[in-house]
């Protein structure tokens, strides 16, 4: 995010869309600025709508704006149909440490280039400050992440800063130089004004960006995004609520992560989002302020009803995602998942199950693919994001393959459902009845062979609604982590059946008459117990002792294996326990449980 700044006396306040840090003190030196004295006894608040149309009318107008054509039309002569959207203005909170709230106010204007505009003010120790910030979006079009520039300029479209963004985090950072030759809209500096950007967009913006031209360039150092800021930035520079967040990617999610970056076309496709051909959307939604408002034209719709033979009641629901904010890019995702996938049979069945899925408002994650139906309540899809996202949390580079599974089993798991195109996870919930001893069933998981393509396998791992109402998130994320474990190992056994792993199944399959169930419960004994625990000691951030974590990965049919029996009593009093505290924590006799009962 670019970040504009107020010079407080001795040090400086910078202002970037809710945006306060300091790393640059040379910029908004003014006589608006140059009054703040105490930060912290006068605050920080948002101003009166009226106070701020008055301020930018008395430093600017829409004609000053457009000072190099003299008018609000673009570079083809056509009417940009330029205004302020005053009355849409809206408060936002951003930063509580702060106290800071700002008002933003939607700026409107027909564009054919990915952008939009919006005008960010507050009272800084009562003196107003007003910022136009521009965003102009790149690659695919994502609900997860932000790709693209954030550009500042002042209410008279002076450019102050920019910066540039891959996957949510912060690149580089461009500031103007204080030149003589940067405070005039003509010129070689003149790509960087509001006006500029407004009628051409991107298009050689980069050639602005020449050492000592008219901005001084920044790189932004690496730095974790598990900080709770996003990425490319620290705790001061991106509040982990509230306003100017822009989030790291981390691997899908929500109506879907569509993965970002730039894929070729199939002959199947349609046309890219930026060639003019999609209807020019600007306009400013407030949660979240970044994402980009793009609606997508009849060809695609017609392209991905006829491709994925969808009825017309689908293909009707998929044109109206565009009214639903959280499902608006979901047709951009679709292309843009079957492009990486090369519009093949697997990928096209599983958009369509995915489309049905989410009309009955499930969850899918285009990227790992996997479903989560609406049956699936309470914490259990927050339990099943964060699993995934662990798989990038925990970075474990070029290690063993051995170590990556004892060390972060849920993530590698979910990395190869994320890496095949022939198998898909899919999490269900329902009342499961007894299993054959007559004991109840935390969760099954089933492989379903599709009935289009008999190679294409997805596993749907059904939760125990009994259990998600009564057990904490603990036994929960170690239920889904179990269940995965079993659709890995149908998974390794199908594709991979001369692997070391398939060949001790086998013997064990032979051992226990062929049952499946038994087979895969006595290898989860021998092998994969220390993996469980530590995912699920991972998942749960090692907030409690590892013992815990070591009994809780016992569970289900594990505990009849050998491997269990051979165990001391009283290491099998304490699974027992634990399974218990954590298994029925709503029940009043159980006070021992140490995760949190699942909301």
């Amino acid at each position: 995010m670019k970040q504009f700044y107020v010079l407080v006396w001795v040090f400086f306040l910078v202002f970037v869309l809710g945006f306060f840090s300091c790393e640059k003190n040379e910029e908004f030196i003014s006589t608006e600025t140059a009054v703040v004295n105490d930060i912290s006894e006068s605050g920080l608040k948002v101003p009166d709508l009226q106070d701020v149309k008055i301020n930018f009318k008395s430093k600017t107008s829409i004609n000053k704006l457009f000072q190099s054509s003299n008018s609000s039309k673009s570079s083809t002569g056509s009417d940009l149909n330029f205004s302020i959207d005053w009355e849409s203005s809206f408060p936002t909170e951003f930063n509580p440490e702060m106290n800071l709230d700002v008002l933003y106010t939607p700026v409107h204007f027909n564009s054919t280039k990915r952008i939009k505009s919006f005008i960010a003010s507050a009272t800084i120790n009562d003196t107003l400050v007003s910022q136009i910030v521009t965003l102009a979006y790149v690659g695919k079009p994502s609900l997860e992440y932000f790709n693209g520039y954030i550009f500042f300029h002042d209410l008279t479209g002076a450019f102050k800063s920019s910066s540039y963004y891959e996957f949510g985090e912060k690149i580089k950072t461009s500031y103007a130089l204080n030149t003589k030759r940067n405070s005039t809209n003509k010129g070689s500096c003149a790509a960087a004004q509001f006006e500029y950007i407004l009628e051409y967009g991107l298009d050689g913006y980069e050639d602005f960006f020449g050492p000592g031209l008219c901005t001084e360039v920044t790189v932004v150092a690496e730095i974790s995004s598990s900080d709770g800021g996003g990425g490319g930035g620290s705790n001061s520079d991106f509040p982990s609520s509230g306003g100017m967040y822009i989030p790291t990617y981390s691997g899908g999610g929500g109506g879907g992560g569509s993965g970002g970056g730039t894929s070729t076309p199939s002959p199947t496709s349609t046309p890219s989002v930026d060639d003019g051909s999609n209807e020019p959307v600007s306009t400013l939604e407030p949660d979240p302020y970044w994402q980009e408002i793009i609606a997508p034209n009849e060809s695609m719709i017609a392209t991905l009803a006829t491709e994925l033979n969808l009825n017309s009641t689908q293909a009707e629901w998929l044109q109206n995602t565009q009214n639903n904010v959280n499902l608006r890019l979901l047709p951009f995702q679709i292309i843009n998942f079957l492009d990486q996938n090369l519009w093949g049979i697997e990928a096209k069945n599983f958009a369509q199950e995915a489309i049905g899925v989410l009309m009955d408002d499930g969850k899918v994650f285009w990227e790992e693919g996997i479903i989560i139906t609406k049956d699936v309540e309470k914490c259990a899809p927050g339990i099943i994001s964060k699993l995934i996202i662990d798989k990038t949390y925990l970075d474990l580079g070029d290690m063993d393959q051995s170590v990556v599974e004892q060390l972060n089993l849920a993530g590698h798991i979910l990395d190869i459902f994320n890496s095949s195109n022939k198998y898909n996870l899919i999490f269900d919930a329902a009342y499961l009845p007894l299993n054959s001893a007559g004991q109840k069933r935390n969760a099954m998981t089933t492989p379903e062979r599709d009935p289009n393509n008999p190679y294409i396998i997805n596993f749907r791992i059904t939760l125990d609604k009994g259990l998600i109402n009564n057990a904490t998130d603990l036994a929960i994320a170690r239920t889904i982590i179990h269940e995965s474990l079993h659709a890995y190992l149908s998974y390794k056994y199908q594709d991979q059946p001369f692997s070391d792993l398939s060949s001790s199944l086998r013997k064990l399959l032979e051992a226990s008459g062929f049952s499946s169930d038994k087979a895969q419960h006595n290898l989860m004994s021998q092998e994969f117990v220390n993996a469980i625990s530590n995912s699920l000691a991972n998942w749960d951030n090692n907030q409690i002792n590892p013992n815990y974590y070591d009994y809780l990965s016992w569970s289900g049919a594990m505990l009849a294996s050998p491997a269990y029996q051979s165990l001391s009593t009283d290491f099998q009093k304490n699974v027992f326990d634990a399974n218990v505290a954590e298994g029925d924590a709503q029940n009043s006799f159980t006070s021992k449980a140490k995760g949190s009962v699942c909301q």
